[in-house]
């Protein structure tokens, strides 16, 4: 049995498919590169096809933090929702044998992962388990096709208050933010959260979507302890032209603001302070996806140590640094010798 996990995650479900491919053929698919785009079923599967594939993986943003923080040790679930399907059966194994707990999977469900039913193969028309088509190019831009699936159904239901209320902090993925049903599963697990001493810990995730969303995610920011965001991010989220003044507006809401800014490394404002640490050196930039899942990952370790601000922002800048060197989103063992 698992322990009690120390962390809980929670987005969507979401397999990726990780594939490698150059700019004539994102062309021809007509697609914008290094943007993240939700597909239908039907154009995932055109997608899927045109591609080479490399690797399969559980994936989603909150999962991708999720394996991190397990391979650092710390006990973590995952909460989302998988269709009872091929893929979703793929989802669950895959997650637990990265060591996340996540019992949701091929005719199974409980309070940490729910079974949708149908999908390909179910026959009773409920979408199957999302996918993601993550297509890199040579010079290690990603562009993203995804198709929600189950994950964009999960809600109230599937959050296990009680275990959030036990643990030492809930991670948020903003994806979840700004649709309807996924808005109650972000209610429900800050409710939790705020009937007792978790920290809850949210990630802006895609410029894009932050732009669809700015109001409902900025609304939650009086209830989040610590946001996650990229450079881009965080300008549209604050409505602010430059980083400093993006921190200034963010920060008057929110305790603990952290932006990366890619191989500048980042910057965290909180207690009135803010602190710059750089990022290690990298001689070559293979594949960002899951960078600022890595980093998430990195920096919460560090919170439920008691490391601090800056020595969390740098085991954080080192995951990701690790994470970018090679294809694929999560941290190989190697990455994580010597972080703490």
């Amino acid at each position: 049995m698992q322990d009690t996990p120390r962390v809980v995650t929670i987005g969507h479900a979401i397999v990726d498919v990780l594939a490698s491919c150059d700019d004539a053929l994102l062309e021809q698919l007509g697609l914008d590169k290094a943007t993240m785009g939700l597909v239908d079923v039907e154009r995932a599967a055109e997608i899927r096809s045109r591609v080479e594939v490399t690797k399969m993986a559980s994936g989603g943003s909150a999962a991708n933090t999720a394996v991190g923080l397990a391979a650092l040790g710390v006990p973590t679930s995952f909460v989302g929702r998988v269709a009872d399907d091929e893929l979703g059966a793929f989802f669950a194994g895959d997650l637990n044998a990265a060591g996340v707990s996540f019992a949701g999977g091929s005719g199974r469900s409980s309070r940490a992962g729910e079974v949708a039913g149908g999908g390909p193969g179910g026959g009773t028309g409920s979408p199957g388990t999302g996918i993601s088509i993550v297509m890199v190019t040579p010079d290690a831009e990603r562009t993203m096709c995804t198709s929600l699936g189950a994950g964009g159904e999960l809600g109230s239901s599937q959050v296990d208050q009680a275990e959030i209320a036990r643990a030492e902090v809930v991670y948020i993925e903003g994806y979840l933010c700004g649709k309807v049903v996924t808005d109650t599963a972000v209610a429900a697990a800050i409710q939790a959260a705020a009937a007792s001493s978790t920290l809850v810990a949210l990630s802006a995730s895609d410029p894009f979507w932050v732009s669809l969303h700015r109001d409902e995610m900025r609304a939650l920011l009086g209830s989040v302890q610590v946001l996650f965001a990229n450079e881009e991010e965080a300008l549209v989220l604050s409505g602010r032209a430059d980083v400093p003044s993006a921190l200034r507006e963010l920060s008057a809401v929110c305790p603990t603001v952290v932006v990366t800014l890619g191989a500048q490394g980042c910057v965290v404002a909180e207690g009135g302070e803010t602190l710059r640490v750089e990022a290690p050196r990298v001689d070559r930039v293979v594949d960002t996806t899951g960078a600022g899942d890595s980093f998430a990952a990195g920096y919460l370790y560090g919170i439920v140590n008691q490391l601090g601000a800056r020595r969390s922002a740098q085991i954080g800048s080192l995951i990701a640094s690790k994470v970018i060197t090679r294809f694929g989103a999560r941290p190989e063992v190697s990455d994580l010798v010597g972080v703490s």
